[in-house]
């Protein structure tokens, strides 16, 4: 467990927190906070929501996830999933020959709570699943992002990754692929 400080919005004022990985017991707290989020978004387009039945499975072992608690209560997370040769695995939209498939992880999906945004959580989260797919062998760094969401793809390109091709996905419109080798 890692602690942080962060600024709360609407005051600004300081709290502590902490970084864990996410085990299955975080899955309901993990949902709902991504509904709460998506209800709060002006624009739906910019999230594609992830269904309880992969978040399950992306904690069960095809994938991890870091949150942030304070007071006990889930306010960020990050999850990622190891498509392995799945026919979702984006290292098939950038051309990745088949046999690096299995070296290829999916920044999935990066949540925070609206009174918690502003603290580099996305980045932080991120970083760390980068460092533990390093240690893990895993060489390539794959995510989805829409262009509308302007805050997602700097923060991603801050993490070392880059646009590769831009296509129509999860129903939702267009999504840059972007992709970083480790």
């Amino acid at each position: 467990m890692k602690s942080l400080l962060l600024r709360k919005k609407p005051d600004y004022i300081h709290v502590k927190a902490t970084i864990k990985l996410l085990k299955k017991d975080d899955l309901k707290a993990i949902l709902e906070l991504q509904d709460y989020v998506y209800k709060k978004l002006p624009k739906k387009v910019v999230l594609a929501k992830i269904s309880e039945q992969a978040v399950s499975k992306y904690l069960g072992g095809s994938g991890m996830a870091y949150g942030v608690f304070h007071n006990n209560d889930l306010v960020a997370y990050a999850i990622s999933h190891f498509p392995k040769n799945h026919p979702n695995n984006l290292g098939l939209d950038i051309g990745l020959p088949e046999k690096e498939l299995n070296r290829v992880v999916h920044l999935e999906l990066q949540i925070v709570h609206p009174d918690f945004r502003g603290n580099g959580l996305q980045i932080i989260l991120n970083k760390m699943m980068i460092e533990k797919a390093k240690k893990k062998n895993f060489a390539h760094i794959l995510a989805t992002v829409s262009p509308e969401n302007k805050i997602s793809h700097l923060n991603l390109e801050k993490l070392g990754l880059r646009i590769m091709t831009t296509k129509q996905k999860y129903g939702h419109g267009e999504r840059y692929i972007m992709y970083m080798k480790i």
